[in-house]
């Protein structure tokens, strides 16, 4: 079986701090693709990115502070992309979180607070629509 490969490729990946964003960060650095890392803790980004490029693969790591819950963060990491490889070939969204649980609000939902439900819309479905909004006109291209 022909080894996968993604030499060459440019990915953005959301979430890429710390879960299934690193996780797919590395491996697809390891396989070649350069990975535009972006989330919102800054000190786990860099140590994360700095990990991926100490292990000397063949793809780079650029790391991108970034809440997906501000469009003007998505466009900065999609120019960031651009900037660095000149194209954006995947676009993988993992930010994302149990709202009761990030906000630390354990009721059911019916009690929710307004800025709970809030935070969950704005950061799992508005961030994903965000950075496709952001990336998809490079990806088209």
């Amino acid at each position: 079986m022909k080894p996968i490969s993604f030499d060459g490729k440019t990915a953005v990946i959301t979430g890429a701090g710390s879960g299934m964003g690193l996780l797919t960060s590395k491996e697809l650095a390891r396989t070649g693709a350069a990975v535009v890392m972006c989330d919102i803790n800054g000190e786990a980004l860099a140590k994360a990115a700095d990990e991926i490029n100490a292990a000397g693969g063949p793809g780079k790591a650029y790391a991108v502070v970034a809440d997906v819950r501000k469009f003007e963060d998505a466009e900065r990491s999609a120019a960031l992309a651009i900037e660095k490889t000149g194209k954006i070939d995947l676009l993988v969204n993992f930010a994302g979180g149990n709202e009761a649980r990030c906000c630390s609000s354990f009721k059911p939902i019916y009690e929710q607070p307004k800025e709970v439900i809030d935070w969950g819309l704005d950061t799992n479905l508005k961030g994903a629509v965000y950075f496709s909004r952001a990336c998809m006109p490079y990806m088209v291209k």
